[in-house]
């Protein structure tokens, strides 16, 4: 079944050029620079030269998270004491490397903590109370969990009867009642003095870190890699995190070996690292192991000095990623058939599937990309005999976690953020619940809800495009969620000559004129366009303007958002 066949709606802010101008005179910038920073809610110039800038003086004072002087007060009594710490993680790059962090600092301070990831497959997201009864034979004294921890009220309460403690950094939503912990670090908890919510659980973890020791921890690396990769907002102290983090990455100097070896076999070796690297290269292959079992591997790849071991540790990373989008691809073959069978986009507002066949570490993938064919919320279910593990994926008008809150009555359990979350079902209940989030959607959702957006920062003339202007888009970096890669309009544009061409059956590449203005374009998996770009005299295109590098020389490209028969209006 082909995707839902919804006219894209295309939204173009209206200009302030007076305020734009004034914004990127101050900072020495092009006027459109200007207009991008008002976009993302840069309002004066004083407020540019930070955004910009990125500095780490931006960063919040962690103290003002809820609980962290207990936190760092039951922290430095067991390094003190020498009591046995254990760092309990979740299984994606998030916790991967919040837990890689934590490790890696303590052990600077001299406790030496052990950590552990859950196997995803047998023991499930967060505390489990088989690890934490062999924690308290172990004589483990101190859990620190990173990336979970809010759901686990009964895992806590039955540490705290081992006589075990349990410090909190998580960023999940909480679901009323706190965990009985130590310490609860979220920067979500309800009337947070906390002036930035929406930290990663590394971006938490790396909080209480500042506070044990006054300083910022050594490897920001870490945590670039699990802020970018958690799709957490990249604005606040979530983008100066990740801007440092990469300038680590890509300083002079041979990067650690783990990094290395994961840069090897991604393809990145010698390259400048930015984020879509991270998010699309480097994040996949951390997270493989732990959609397909345990992550204590990524974890080891990030703490490795072995170049030996890191090599062996990246391969297989890679070997799993492989074998993941095999998966995957088997899987969203499976879903769509499904959709076709069981959707109405006339009827339907929402998509919610299950399959015994599915596994449940790789449904969230396929879950975004249901969502991007159909424009809908979307949940896919692992299902078992008794119970099913399903992976939510939302659209920017549905706040997921509130939409299964609606709900939670047909749920066992569920949790997450506003696009995605994790929940599970009984198969008793399934149908109940598909029904009753549809009807949560149909009284949250309207119908131009459904269609597709596709955004521009600006219009511009193909002639405004400069070497200039790319290179000062990099002053807006790094981009991810809620601080999107710039894209540009152009309107009533036209193909020159006959220079279209289709790529690998799927790839759209040719040159754009609009006046004397000539620019190669390419459209990825875009090949749906070829009639369009042939037959119509003029166009419109959404683009990103970037540095295309072949054979030693570089040129200008134009990397296609969308494409349109040109309007008048």
């Amino acid at each position: 079944m082909l995707p839902v066949e919804n006219e894209k709606v295309w939204e173009i802010p209206r200009p302030n050029k007076e305020v734009a101008t004034e914004i990127s005179a101050a900072i020495g910038c092009l006027p459109v620079i200007g207009q991008l920073l008002l976009n993302r809610g840069v309002e004066s110039a004083e407020g540019a030269a930070a955004f910009c800038n990125a500095s780490l003086d931006g960063l919040h004072d962690p103290f003002l998270l809820d609980d962290m002087e207990r936190a760092v007060a039951r922290l430095r009594r067991a390094i003190s004491c020498r009591e046995k710490i254990l760092v309990f993680g979740d299984y994606d790059v998030d916790g991967i490397s919040g837990t890689a962090l934590l490790v890696r600092e303590l052990d600077l301070l001299g406790c030496s903590p052990y950590y552990y990831i859950p196997n995803r497959l047998v023991e499930g997201y967060g505390l489990n109370k088989e690890r934490i009864a062999k924690a308290s034979q172990e004589g483990i004294n101190l859990i620190i969990t990173v990336d979970n921890g809010m759901s686990s009220h009964d895992e806590v309460r039955y540490a705290a009867s081992l006589g075990i403690d349990v410090i909190i950094c998580d960023h999940h939503e909480p679901d009323g009642n706190l965990p009985a912990a130590v310490s609860v670090l979220n920067p979500k908890r309800e009337n947070s003095n906390y002036p930035f919510r929406e930290l990663s659980g590394v971006g938490v973890a790396l909080k209480l870190l500042t506070a044990l020791s006054g300083k910022l921890p050594q490897n920001l690396d870490f945590t670039a890699l699990g802020t970018i990769a958690d799709i957490v907002p990249l604005v606040d102290e979530n983008r100066i995190l990740a801007r440092a983090g990469l300038d680590m990455i890509n300083a002079d100097g041979k990067p650690a070996a783990g990094l290395l070896e994961l840069f090897r076999v991604s393809g990145l070796e010698g390259k400048r690292i930015n984020s879509g690297n991270v998010a699309f290269q480097l994040a996949p292959r951390l997270n493989a192991a732990g959609r397909l079992g345990s992550g204590h591997l990524g974890v080891q790849l990030l703490l490795t000095t072995s170049q030996a071991l890191a090599q062996r540790i990246a391969r297989k990373l890679d070997e799993d990623n492989r074998n993941r989008q095999a998966i995957e691809m088997e899987i969203l073959a499976q879903a769509l058939e499904k959709v076709e069978n069981e959707f109405d986009p006339a009827r339907d507002f929402s998509i919610v599937l299950s399959d015994s066949r599915w596994h449940p570490g790789v449904i969230g993938i396929v879950a975004s990309k249901i969502v991007e064919l159909y424009h809908r919320p979307a949940i896919l279910i692992a299902m078992g005999d008794q119970v099913g593990k399903g992976s939510a994926r939302s659209i920017r008008h549905l706040h997921m976690c509130d939409a299964l809150r609606q709900c939670q009555q047909h749920l066992v359990g569920f949790g997450g953020h506003r696009f995605a979350a994790g929940l599970t079902v009984e198969a008793a209940k399934f149908s109940l619940y598909r029904d009753a989030f549809e009807q949560v959607c149909k009284g949250k959702l309207m119908e131009q809800d459904l269609r597709p957006v596709v955004r521009a920062d600006a219009t511009l003339a193909l002639d405004e495009i400069s070497s200039a202007l790319i290179e000062q888009l990099e002053l807006l970096a790094p981009f991810g969620n809620a601080n999107p890669t710039p894209a540009f309009a152009s309107l009533g544009v036209s193909v020159a000559g006959s220079s279209v061409q289709v790529l690998r059956g799927k790839h759209l590449k040719f040159a754009v004129r609009q006046g004397k203005k000539v620019l190669p374009a390419i459209g990825f998996r875009m090949e749906q366009y070829e009639h369009t770009l042939k037959e119509r005299p003029l166009l419109d295109i959404i683009y990103t303007p970037q540095f295309n590098t072949y054979k030693g020389l570089t040129s200008i490209q134009l990397s296609l958002r969308d494409v349109r028969p040109h309007r008048q209006d």
